[in-house]
């Protein structure tokens, strides 16, 4: 019975120490995405021409933001996120090599704190009524709750980074950092 009393004492410690997101689930959503709603979520223009990473993109998910289904990866949508507000970021590569893109979400000025649990969707081209087409890359919850990308960049391309939450109704100031960008240069080459 002493060794009963132990094992469920364990469990329940274990059981109230677990963070709250650890217990999240999300459902694929069948059919037609949920038409978004368009009010006026911001687009913030970023250039990287190569060198160091460009400075961090400042902005908030609000209420007046625009709507949409997001993606649980790039090939089902989201059941649990059908009406998230997004802000989109257009990252565009202005080098003369392709780059790597690091962009991962943090709290505004502590890039070691989640704001709130996002999601982050890289697309070659963003329409939020097909959030299915398009689609590069997706990340949920890569840092704690907090969500980081990683992607090459064609020189001259321009791809659109979506921020947003993982559930309907959350607002929250956030950070987008881009932590190691780089432009990818061809080191050496030979032939035999």
């Amino acid at each position: 019975m002493k060794r009963m009393s132990t094992i469920l004492a364990v469990v329940l410690v274990v059981a109230i120490a677990a963070p709250v997101f650890a217990d999240k689930r999300d459902t694929v959503r069948t059919g037609a995405p949920v038409p978004p709603t368009m009010d006026a979520s911001e687009v913030y223009p970023v250039t990287y021409p190569g060198g160091p990473a460009p400075s961090p993109v400042l902005g908030e998910l609000d209420a007046d933001d625009s709507t949409y289904n997001r993606v649980v990866g790039c090939g089902s949508l989201s059941g649990v996120g059908t009406a998230v507000y997004y802000d989109t970021i257009q990252f565009t590569n202005t080098g003369l090599n392709e780059a790597t893109v690091v962009a991962f979400v943090s709290s505004q000025g502590n890039p070691a704190a989640c704001p709130f649990d996002s999601t982050v969707t890289v697309y070659s081209s963003f329409n939020p009524a097909d959030p299915l087409a398009g689609c590069v890359t997706y990340n949920d919850d890569a840092i704690g709750v907090c969500s980081q990308v990683t992607f090459p960049l064609p020189a001259g391309a321009t791809y659109t980074i979506v921020i947003s939450s993982y559930g309907n109704g959350t607002t929250g100031l956030y950070q987008i950092n881009f932590d190691g960008t780089t432009p990818v240069e061809l080191q050496s080459f030979s032939v035999e």
